[in-house]
């Protein structure tokens, strides 16, 4: 048997097994190969019991030790910066932002993925670095899962940016399930069929 994150991988991986020779007689069953794969969404426990905001002492406090304003407004990035991430427009999106409102700082909890990928993570840095908004942009690299959750309930805003690429097309995002238990607004490119679906129940 198979597991899927969405609908598409479902599809994605019915057609991979058709092409290597599979048949419905091969798979036994009433649904032949498609019995055999099973779509299971992402899932958050924190969506049943959401861990607690930071108080106003704590977030200011936490924003001092970053440099930032307690007036700022936070745009967040939440876990690694995965091959889907499209950093030039993240970052080129958040200097128009920052153009229009002088208090929005981006807040990074996340970065690389160890052993796997660097690459992107390295990209962001590039372009933080690079840009004339530097000092408004915060990579605070990886967070316990906890401090990462706390720091989307006290964000103005969730961030995810992707690329067009199969991964886009035929993946999920847990994130977007962070923000909505933190109940952090979302700013999000469209391509995941989990983006679609939140954007058709509004």
């Amino acid at each position: 048997a198979f597991s899927t994150v969405s609908r598409r991988q479902r599809d994605a991986l019915l057609g991979q097994l058709l092409l290597l020779g599979m048949t419905d007689a091969d798979a036994g069953g009433d649904l032949g190969i498609a019995g055999l794969i099973h779509t299971i969404p992402c899932g958050a426990a924190s969506l049943r019991s959401p861990v607690a905001p930071f108080s106003a002492a704590e977030r200011e406090a936490r924003l001092a030790a970053h440099g930032i304003p307690s007036s700022a407004r936070i745009a967040l990035w939440s876990g690694g910066f995965n091959a889907w991430t499209d950093a030039p427009t993240l970052i080129a999106g958040l200097e128009r932002a920052m153009e229009n409102d002088p208090r929005l700082r981006l807040v990074a909890t996340g970065g690389a993925l160890p052993d796997y990928l660097a690459t992107v993570y390295e990209e962001v840095e590039r372009l933080a670095a690079a840009s004339k908004f530097a000092d408004r942009i915060h990579l605070l690299g990886w967070l316990s899962l906890e401090e990462a959750a706390r720091w989307a309930a006290a964000a103005d805003v969730g961030l995810v940016v992707d690329r067009p690429c199969a991964e886009t097309r035929l993946g999920a995002r847990n994130r977007l399930l962070a923000f909505a238990a933190a109940r952090c607004p979302i700013v999000a490119s469209r391509g995941t069929e989990a983006v679609e679906e939140m954007e058709a129940a509004q």
